[in-house]
């Protein structure tokens, strides 16, 4: 149906005609809105921006790779048309625009002029009868014709010469549908598709068309009469007694169709072909499309269109105009001027140490220092300090390059002078991404103090749903400004160097701007959290937690590797057998049981087991047939395939990813894990683990078990000790919710699982076994996060009927739990935003979608935000307090684990009692519930034992 072109020099390298292109405005906003209906994008004030990036992303891709001679780009208006005159009904039965995409709309005017575009609207006709009108012109004048849409109507105006197409792009791929594409939708030439969809009709612009006449005996009907008078001449020679008489019967709707769907190509247009010739244009340059971009937060669109003009505009203004000089420093930073800005900076160079020494006083006074480090790499613990950065005003910042030949014989001097600066509590400083920078310094022997602003962590509480919070997302996103990409500096790929290596003059002009730009994110920034009331959580829970994660990391934890290399073996074993296993269960052994595609042929061709089971599995997101994930799998493991499928799998995923993997990441310097702990991955507030990640490793199943066996003590002075907090969540339940069954199991220390137990299996509280207990302990954390009845079935063991069952009868002993779920959600759709206890902020612009999916999803997070958030804050500051209480009682064990609910320390054994104490007592203090904190410690010679 279509030939698709892969091309970065566009049409005109396969054709010199002059080109014609017609946007449809509504049919590409529409399209990209559905596609990216799962993951949508939404921007920071709440905005769903998927169509109009789309919509965006096609334009801007069409005047850059098609370089068109002449467009127009077409709408439709809310007026009626002359469709409505001849059949009121017609879009009767179209459903209403989702509120996503109305809000969308006053956008695409604007977009249009930033673009300098002719932008066509016509009361009375649709955006289809101004296509084809101009498609008619261009014709005739002997241009080639693009018509952007996936609309089929469009399919009736296609022909071979002159060229007139319709035309859809996937970034640099181009997809054309021409004569042949028509035949392979309708089966007939593009003039006779009006012909085909007047039998057919079309329900979503409720077109009647002939009732019983379908797309394929419609193509068949015009394959063998012509047309519709055709038909009509010869009604007696047409098939089938029932098409006939309904053919006859509906002669005149049939007809009336036909003019519904007929293009008018004879519109009075107010333009002539003329006018709609595009002057050539460096979109770079275009300083108002540049300030659109930046206001809808299309950054990568942006650094995208920057890019290919060369980098021309790297800019530090709101619409990203073309900067980057400096003002002459003491060393001459000022040669080779670029272009003036439209705001001047003053970036400087320090190379002495009496002008380093003279500016550290202005610092000293400075209201808010930002510093930033430049190194030769990204691990903190080898790499080497290059220079420092500092900033304490906007469009003002200082370089000490401590690599220059001046300055270099004299680094520790230099870092003397810095050191009691950087180090003093009583001066505020800010950085983005603090902690890698005091990471860098400490290894300099300076302890850096004081921080109180981080514009990472400040980015990610203001914008929880945005991906990105690196500095060059935050500042395009932001401020408009484009900085200078690193790989500017160093390069990429295996002609790399590092900072070090680079020229100074350019370093320092990069390393000024990042602490320019970190100065000026703090002003956006502080406004925006105590306008949304998270100053709270930002200065006496994230900022204070930055230095106890250095503390950690710094810290790592041991692993057995020798351990791990011989459970591997043993795992390599077993999965062989595993193999082994699938294959004699599948009567065959050529099939790769790591492959999807074998796997679907296996168990839904051959096997047949959904059928079997009478189970219907979901479809694979890309349409790539019947999923084999792990939801799939135990939903069909009744059969013994998917059921050794899921053990081979979990054998295999224990062996690549953790024992084959964790071994690669003890550092050669210190022998141990250092993970790194981020605090800007989960809109919950929860601390992620990454490099690698040790917040995942499976603890249900026996091999999971002995993995955290590999991790053990620094020495034999040492033991670990694992502090773990009882059942936070439902304790979190129980003081929102105020329920008395919960309240007065967790002040009397009454077993929780065992009451739910008995409610849910309608026993008395004696009779309470094991397995019952466990299955009520599934329905205790699934339910408070409104897991449903399939879900449940799956978790507890049980039929879908006997989880229903058990979700009834939960609710009916914690009614209040309901009501608090109930009152959650009510609040989310009023506000737009849920908030744990300390006021961190979790937007919802999904709560009151009109898609119930979404609407669903953020209805669970509105649950799930104060309960889990909360959670994860009293941990937070029960670190906190503890890292402050090893220090000041003088303890050398040290915290070296956050996982969850759960600490992990790596504790001297002449410490244990004195750090049990201690633990134990700062984290049922963290924070005052109207329940009771309990905290479980256990110590042991691995993780595993400890736990």
């Amino acid at each position: 149906m279509n030939a698709n072109l892969f091309s970065t020099d566009g049409l005109r390298a396969a054709s010199s005609m002059p080109t014609f292109f017609a946007v449809d405005t509504m049919a590409v906003l529409y399209r990209s809105h559905f596609a990216m209906i799962r993951n949508p994008l939404i921007n920071s004030k709440g905005i769903n921006v998927s169509g109009l990036f789309g919509l965006t992303n096609s334009l801007i891709g069409i005047l850059e790779r098609e370089q068109p001679d002449y467009l127009a780009v077409v709408s439709d208006t809310p007026e009626p048309t002359f469709r409505h005159d001849r059949y009121p009904a017609y879009k009767a039965t179209r459903e209403k625009m989702p509120d996503e995409l109305v809000e969308q709309l006053p956008y695409i005017p604007r977009l249009v002029e930033a673009l300098d575009l002719p932008y066509l609207i016509q009361p009375g006709y649709e955006a289809d009868d101004i296509i084809g009108t101009l498609v008619k012109l261009a014709g005739k004048k002997g241009l080639e014709s693009y018509m952007v849409t996936g609309d089929k109507d469009f399919m009736q105006l296609i022909q071979p010469n002159p060229k007139t197409v319709m035309y859809a792009s996937r970034g640099e791929e181009v997809t054309l549908t021409g004569v042949e594409g028509v035949r392979e939708r309708f089966g007939c030439a593009p003039e006779q598709v009006i012909e085909v969809l007047a039998l057919m009709g079309d329900s979503s612009d409720n077109v009647p068309g002939v009732p019983g006449v379908g797309a394929k005996t419609a193509t068949r009907l015009i394959e063998q009469f012509g047309n519709l008078e055709g038909i009509y001449q010869h009604l007696d020679e047409v098939k089938g007694n029932k098409v006939r008489e309904n053919l006859a019967e509906f002669r005149e709707q049939a007809f009336l169709s036909r003019e519904l769907v007929t293009i008018n190509t004879a519109v009075p247009l107010e333009v002539s072909l003329e006018q709609l010739t595009l002057k050539p244009a460096i979109l770079a340059q275009n300083q108002a499309l540049l300030a659109l971009l930046t206001e809808l937060e299309f950054q990568s669109l942006r650094d995208r269109m920057i890019k290919k003009s060369g980098g021309a505009v790297m800019g530090n203004s709101m619409a990203g105009d073309a900067t980057h000089t400096a003002a002459q420093g003491e060393s001459g930073a000022g040669e080779g001027k670029d272009p003036e800005p439209a705001r001047p900076l003053r970036y400087y160079t320090l190379k002495s140490p009496a002008a380093i020494a003279e500016r550290v006083k202005s610092w000293a006074e400075a209201p808010l220092l930002v510093f930033d480090t430049e190194t030769t790499g990204l691990d903190y613990l080898t790499a080497d300090l290059v220079g420092l950065s500092f900033s304490t005003q906007g469009d003002e910042a200082w370089y000490i390059p401590l690599n220059h030949p001046f300055l270099a014989p004299r680094k520790e001097e230099v870092l003397a002078l810095l050191a009691p600066l950087l180090e003093s509590e009583r001066l505020p400083k800010s950085a983005h991404n603090a902690k890698y920078d005091i990471h860098v310094l400490r290894k300099e022997g300076i302890h850096v103090t004081g921080v109180t602003m981080d514009t990472m962590i400040a980015s990610h509480l203001a914008e929880p749903a945005e991906r990105r919070h690196d500095l060059d997302s935050v500042a395009l996103r932001r401020l408009g400004i484009s900085k200078i990409p690193t790989e500017a500096l160093i390069g990429k790929g295996k002609d790399e160097i590092t900072m070090a290596e680079a020229p100074i003059r350019l370093v320092s002009h990069y390393a000024c701007e990042d602490a320019d730009v970190t100065w000026r994110l703090g002003e956006v920034f502080a406004p925006r959290l105590r306008e949304t009331a998270q100053q709270k959580v930002f200065e006496e829970i994230e900022m204070p937690l930055v230095p106890v994660l250095v503390n950690m990391e710094q810290a790592g934890i041991r692993f057995d590797s020798v351990g791990a290399g011989k459970l591997s073996r043993e795992l390599e074993g077993r999965l062989e057998q595993s193999r082994e296993k699938l294959y004699d269960l599948a009567g065959e052994r050529d099939f790769n049981t790591n492959s999807i595609v074998d796997l679907q042929r296996i168990m839904y061709e051959k096997l047949q087991i959904h059928t079997e089971l009478q189970v219907r599995p979901k479809k694979i997101k890309t349409g790539m047939g019947l999923s084999t994930d792990e939801e799939t799998l135990e939903k069909l493991s009744a059969h013994p395939f998917p059921n050794a499928l899921l053990e081979y799998r979990e054998l295999a995923k224990l062996k690549s990813t953790y024992l084959d993997q964790l071994s690669g990441f003890i550092h050669p310097l210190t022998g141990k894990i250092h993970t790194s702990f981020r605090q800007t991955a989960a809109a919950t507030g929860r601390l992620a683990s990454d490099k690698p990640n040790l917040q995942n490793i499976p603890i249900r199943s026996a091999e999971g078990r002995r993995v955290r066996a590999l991790f053990v003590p620094s020495d034999a002075d040492h033991v670990l000790l694992s502090a773990d907090y009882s059942q936070i969540e439902l304790r979190v339940v129980a003081d929102y919710s105020g329920d008395p069954t919960f309240m007065e199991a967790f002040r009397t220390g009454e077993d929780i699982h065992a009451l739910t137990a008995s409610a849910i299996f309608n026993v008395e509280p004696g009779q309470v076994d094991r397995e019952m207990r466990s299955v009520a302990k599934e329905v205790n954390f699934g339910l408070i996060y409104r897991m449903g009845s399939e879900r449940l079935s799956l978790v507890t063991g049980r039929n879908r009927q006997e989880a229903k069952d058990f979700i009834e009868r939960f609710f009916q002993k914690y009614s209040t739990i309901r009501e608090l779920q109930e009152d959650l959600i009510e609040k989310a759709k009023k506000e737009g935003y849920a908030l744990t206890r300390n006021g961190r902020r979790r937007y919802l612009t999904e709560i009151n979608s009109s898609n119930p999916h979404f609407a669903r999803m953020a209805e669970g997070m509105a649950v799930n935000t104060p309960i889990q958030g909360t959670a994860a804050e009293i941990i937070k500051v029960a670190m906190i307090s503890i890292d402050k209480r090893l220090e000041t009682d003088g303890l050398r064990s040290r915290m070296v684990l956050t996982i969850h609910d759960e600490l992990l320390f790596d504790a001297r054994r002449d410490e244990f009692e004195a750090l049990t104490a201690l633990v134990t007592e700062e984290m049922e203090a963290a924070m005052e519930l109207k329940v009771p904190l309990k905290v479980e410690v256990g110590q042991g010679e691995n993780w595993l034992e400890a736990h």
